[in-house]
């Protein structure tokens, strides 16, 4: 493209970036992203967001971080997404301090949390076996009016299985039946495992 004389613009570097990560090509999509002065364009909020996320589902959250400190020093505001990609890659590598930290400042900033955010928080805790915390999430997001999914439910009644408690976990599939969720083949197997261990 570029040796045709067609300068890419961002939207397709963004294509170009996302495709990259998607086919697990990180380090092209950095090189990438980093060419991107070389031409001129300034990277958007959505080539951050692809690339922070793409950092996060790999467990290089210092990286991830430092762009995502990068793009506010470059007068980017947060949104939602970005938090949520951060929230998400700290839960799933159970470092909660940080995962809470950014929950609290994207509050602090004014975007209130979505059911996959809450819900990436709801599984740390559950998977660190941190029950009273996540039940009181999963609380918030009811007095919030935010429906919780399925997923949220079955992170949480997961753990109390494997907790051994299981009036806690049948406590909590009632109030999910309560608020119309029906449980999906994911929570089945997961029930069924569980009677079985």
């Amino acid at each position: 493209m570029i040796k045709k004389g067609i300068v890419p613009d961002v939207v397709i570097y963004s294509i170009f970036i996302d495709g990259l990560i998607k086919s697990s090509n990180l380090e092209e999509a950095l090189k990438l992203f980093a060419g991107m002065s070389k031409v001129g364009l300034v990277p958007n909020i959505f080539v951050y967001t692809i690339i922070i996320n793409g950092l996060c589902k790999i467990g290089r959250l210092p990286e991830a971080l430092g762009l995502f400190e990068e793009m506010i020093i470059k007068g980017f505001i947060p949104d939602r997404i970005v938090y949520t990609c951060l929230i998400d890659g700290y839960c799933s590598h159970k470092d909660m301090k940080n995962a809470s930290e950014l929950f609290d400042k994207m509050v602090h900033s004014g975007l209130a949390p979505d059911a996959h955010a809450y819900t990436y928080v709801i599984d740390g805790y559950s998977k660190m076996f941190m029950m009273e915390t996540a039940i009181a999430l999963l609380d918030d997001m009811l007095k919030m009016n935010l429906c919780p999914t399925v997923v949220t439910y079955t992170v949480i009644i997961n753990e109390y299985h494997k907790l051994g408690d299981w009036d806690k976990a049948y406590e909590i599939y009632k109030i999910m039946l309560k608020q119309g969720i029906s449980p999906d083949s994911v929570m089945h197997m997961s029930e069924i495992s569980s009677f079985c261990t």
